[in-house]
């Protein structure tokens, strides 16, 4: 299953951390468009898409879910 994400981008090295002791080696990263607006200024991100089997697909989606937020 394919498991998506925009994430603030200073999460990145702690998502593949993560990812990886998963086991899930292979991930697409490309610049996010989105931006949050936070005291003046722009938070910028990266999407991340995972390839994940379906029985951690919640799991890395909830990974994904933690790096969008600040």
């Amino acid at each position: 299953m394919k498991v998506e994400g925009d994430i603030l981008t200073f999460k990145l090295d702690a998502v593949k951390q993560t990812l990886a002791g998963m086991g899930l080696h292979q991930v697409t990263i490309t610049q996010a468009r989105a931006e949050e607006r936070r005291s003046e200024d722009f938070l910028p991100r990266i999407r991340v898409a995972v390839s994940a089997p379906d029985d951690l697909a919640s799991r890395v989606a909830d990974v994904l879910a933690a790096a969008s937020s600040n």
